[in-house]
C-alpha cells in the first residue's frame, strides 16, 4: 500500500510539473489549426517567420517544432471538413511550402557552417553520415543517368529528386540542429502531441463528411502521409506498455495519444502501412521476455474492447463496410483492376501487373538503373489500361529500378546500421525512457521497411522528411551515448 501510495504521489508531481507544457502545446496547435480553415496563407505565413526567429536566436528545437507542425497538419492539399469548402494549394513560387520552409532550415544551416565552422558534415562521425553521403550522390546520378541516357524530362526529374533528396537533408539538419538530450525530447513530445490532434482531426473528417465515406477515400486527402506518423505513435506506445515500468506523464500522455491515433490509423485505409506495423508487431512479441507479453495482453484487453464498441456503433454503416472491403482487398487479385484513389479498391491486380512490368525493365537494367525522372522503357499494358509508369507501390525495387544496384544498396546499409547501433544502444542504456524510445524508433523503421513492400512511401516529401528525422534521432542516441550523456 505504501509503494502504491508513492507511485501516486510521484505520478502526481510529474503531472504537475510537465501539465502546463503539455497544455499549452496542445492549445497552441488548436488555435493554429483554426486558423488554418479561415486565414491559411496568413498562418503560413506566421508560422515560418516564426521558425526563421527561433533559428536566429538560436532555438533551433523550437524551430523543429514549428518544423513538425507544419509536417503533420499541412498536405499538398488543405484537408477540409466538409465537401463545399475550397482546397487550397500551399505553394509559393512553385514550390511547396515545405521546401521554402527547408530553404529556409538550410540557409541557416550553412551559413553557420561557413561563418562559423559550427556544423562539419565530414569527420563529425555521426552514426549514418557515410551511407546517406552515398545515397545523396546516388540521387546525383540517378537523375544525370536520367537525362542523359533515357531522355528523362528536367521538371520530372526535379520533382522525383527533390523528396527522395530531403532524407539526407533531413537527416543532416536533426544532427546539425539538435545537440542535447533535452531538444531532442522537446521535438518528439511535439510530434506526439501533434499527431494525436491529427488523429482526433482525421476522425472528426471522416465521419462529419458523408462524400468522403461514399468514395471510400479514408480519415486524409492523402493517406499515405498521416499513416506513416500514427506509425511511430503505435511503435512508441507498444514498447512503453511493453517495457516502461514508470507510471508518469510519459506513459499515460502515449496511451491517450495512442487511442485516437489508432482508431484513425484503421480509417486510413493504407493497407500496406496496417501490414507493416501488424507484422512488426508480431515479430517484437515473439522475443520479448514473459513479462513484457503478458503487461501487453492487459493493456491490449481496453483497445480490444473499444474495437468491439466501435463494431457494434458502426454495425451495417458505410464506414465499417469500407473497412472491411479494404482488409478483403489485400488477398483479392481478381481480373479487373480497381485503381487507388478512384473509389474503394476491390483488387490488388494493378500492383501486381505494375510490379511485373517494373522487374521487366529492372531486368534489363540492374546496376545503374533507368534514372529519375524517366517512364519504364519496357511496359505491357493490362487489358488496354494504361497504369502509372514512373514507380511502383513498392519502395525497395523502385528505388533500385531508379537509382540503381549502388543507390539500394546504400539504402540497405543505412538500415542496417539504424538496427545494428539501435540494438546495440537499446542493450547498452540503462535509463527505461531512453531505452523505450530506442526501441520504439526500431519497431517504427521495421513497421516501414515491411510497409515499404506495399506503399512507395518515399516519394512523397512528408513522408521522406520523417524518415529522415528519424535516422537522425538514431544517430543521435548513438552520439550521446557515446559521449555519457544517455546511460
Amino acid at each position: 500500500m505504501k509503494k502504491f501510495n508513492t507511485e501516486i504521489e510521484n505520478l502526481e508531481f510529474s503531472i504537475k510539473k510537465h501539465i502546463w507544457s503539455l497544455a499549452s502545446l496542445i492549445i497552441l496547435s488548436i488555435t493554429a489549426t483554426l486558423l488554418l480553415y479561415f486565414l491559411p496563407y496568413v498562418t503560413l505565413l506566421v508560422l515560418g517567420l516564426l521558425l526563421f526567429l527561433f533559428l536566429i536566436a538560436e532555438k533551433e528545437e523550437n524551430a523543429f517544432i514549428v518544423l513538425f507542425f507544419i509536417l503533420v497538419f499541412f498536405n499538398h492539399f488543405r484537408n477540409v471538413p466538409t465537401e463545399s469548402t475550397p482546397i487550397y494549394d500551399y505553394r509559393l513560387f512553385g514550390l511547396n511550402i515545405i521546401e521554402i520552409i527547408i530553404i529556409i532550415f538550410l540557409a541557416v544551416y550553412f551559413s553557420k557552417f561557413a561563418l562559423r565552422g559550427e556544423i562539419k558534415i565530414s569527420g563529425s562521425r555521426f552514426l549514418l553520415n557515410k551511407p546517406i553521403l552515398y545515397f545523396g550522390f546516388a540521387l546525383v546520378l540517378a537523375s544525370v543517368i536520367g537525362l542523359l541516357f533515357f531522355g528523362a524530362n528536367l521538371r520530372m526529374t526535379f520533382a522525383q529528386l527533390r523528396p527522395l533528396s530531403y532524407v539526407v537533408i533531413l537527416y543532416f539538419l536533426t544532427i546539425g540542429f539538435i545537440k542535447t538530450k533535452s531538444q531532442l525530447n522537446k521535438v518528439l513530445w511535439a510530434i506526439i502531441v501533434f499527431t494525436g490532434l491529427r488523429a482526433i482531426h482525421g476522425m472528426f473528417l471522416y465521419f462529419f463528411d458523408p462524400a468522403r465515406q461514399r468514395a471510400g477515400g479514408g480519415s486524409f486527402t492523402f493517406v499515405s502521409h498521416e499513416a506513416i506518423f500514427f506509425m511511430l505513435i503505435l511503435a512508441l506506445g507498444f514498447i512503453f506498455i511493453s517495457s516502461y515500468s514508470k507510471k508518469d506523464w510519459r506513459l499515460y500522455t502515449l496511451l491517450l495519444v495512442a487511442i485516437p491515433t489508432t482508431f484513425s490509423f484503421l480509417f486510413s485505409f493504407r493497407r500496406g502501412a496496417w501490414l507493416g506495423i501488424g507484422f512488426s508487431f508480431l515479430i517484437t512479441f515473439m522475443v520479448l521476455p514473459k513479462p513484457a507479453k503478458l503487461k501487453l495482453v492487459r493493456a491490449g484487453v481496453p483497445f480490444l474492447f473499444l474495437l468491439l464498441i466501435m463494431i457494434v456503433v458502426l454495425k451495417g454503416s458505410v464506414a465499417l463496410e469500407h473497412l472491411v472491403q479494404r482488409f478483403v482487398s489485400m488477398t483479392a487479385t481478381s481480373k479487373s483492376i480497381s485503381m487507388a484513389g478512384y473509389g474503394v479498391t476491390v483488387s490488388n491486380m494493378y500492383r501486381i501487373w505494375e510490379t511485373v512490368n517494373g522487374l521487366i525493365s529492372l531486368k534489363s537494367y540492374p546496376i545503374f538503373g533507368i534514372g529519375l525522372g524517366t517512364e519504364w522503357p519496357i511496359y505491357i499494358p493490362f487489358r488496354g489500361i494504361s497504369l502509372p509508369r514512373f514507380h511502383f507501390h513498392n519502395t525497395w525495387l523502385s528505388l533500385w529500378l531508379k537509382i540503381g544496384f549502388w543507390g539500394i544498396l546504400s539504402f540497405v546499409w543505412i538500415n542496417w546500421l539504424f538496427f545494428k547501433n539501435g540494438l546495440k544502444i537499446g542493450r547498452t542504456i540503462k535509463d527505461q525512457y531512453y531505452k523505450s524510445i530506442c526501441l520504439g524508433l526500431l519497431i517504427f523503421m521495421l513497421s516501414f521497411d515491411i510497409s515499404s513492400l506495399f506503399i512507395d512511401w518515399i516519394y512523397y516529401y512528408r513522408s521522406a522528411c520523417f524518415i529522415g528525422f528519424v535516422f537522425g534521432v538514431m544517430a543521435l542516441l548513438d552520439k550521446l551515448t557515446e559521449r555519457g550523456e544517455i546511460t
